[in-house]
Parts: C-alpha cells; sequence; structure tokens
C-alpha cells in the first residue's frame, strides 16, 4: 500500500464526513483569529484570597511596633560602676554590689599566685 499524500487524506476525510468546504474555511479563519481576541479571563478566587492575605499581613507587620508602647516608658534604672585609685590598686564596685581589686604588678616579696598565707587566731584545743 502506498502512503497518501496530505491532500489525498484531507480530500477522503471531507468525503466520508460529508463536510461542506464553506463551513470548513469558516472553522479554520475562526481558529486563526480566536488566539488574538481571547478575552481577559476574572482573577480566580484563590488569587483574590491569597492577595488580600498578604495585604492584611503586610499591614498587621506595619501597624504592630507602632502600637507597642516604648520600652522606656516609666521609671528607668542607671547602672553605674564607681572606683578608687590609691597607691596604684584600683578598687571597682560593680552594679550588682561586687568589687574588683586591680593592683600593680606582684612585688618581690609576694608569694606566687595560688599560694598565700592564712593567719588563724583562737585557742588550741
Amino acid at each position: 500500500m502506498a502512503p497518501q499524500q496530505p491532500d489525498e487524506t484531507d480530500r477522503r476525510i471531507r468525503e466520508s464526513f460529508g463536510l461542506e468546504p464553506e463551513a470548513v474555511q469558516r472553522i479554520v479563519a475562526g481558529a486563526q483569529t480566536a488566539g488574538a481576541e481571547q478575552p481577559r479571563r476574572a482573577w480566580p478566587l484563590r488569587a483574590v484570597v491569597a492577595t488580600a492575605g498578604v495585604l492584611a499581613l503586610a499591614a498587621a507587620i506595619a501597624w504592630w511596633p507602632a502600637s507597642r508602647p516604648p520600652a522606656t516608658s516609666g521609671a528607668t534604672e542607671v547602672a553605674s560602676i564607681t572606683g578608687s585609685l590609691t597607691d596604684g590598686v584600683l578598687v571597682v564596685t560593680w552594679p550588682d554590689g561586687s568589687a574588683s581589686i586591680l593592683g600593680p604588678d606582684r612585688g618581690a616579696e609576694r608569694p606566687p599566685d595560688g599560694f598565700g598565707i592564712v593567719l588563724v587566731e583562737g585557742a588550741d584545743k
């Protein structure tokens, strides 16, 4: 069986279905112009709801910091550090009540770090 040419196939289909050439041309012309004139579709409901949700979230984020009272309202406590320097020894008092003593380098008569002298008074039992 020899392959048929497209024109021969087209002619045989038209004859078997009894199509009128004017009707075929009208449908072909309508299909060619339909792509250029498609009407705009309305936004789907999901797109409208999603857009409204994003706008509401953005408005809430913009409004939230403005609605909070400032953190400095009311009495504020000021932390202060005090210190004294006497004969090269710095004594610093921290806001929590603790103290640090910073002094000059260790003298030759001082024991090395980790060693100390403990004096104990009292009766021997």
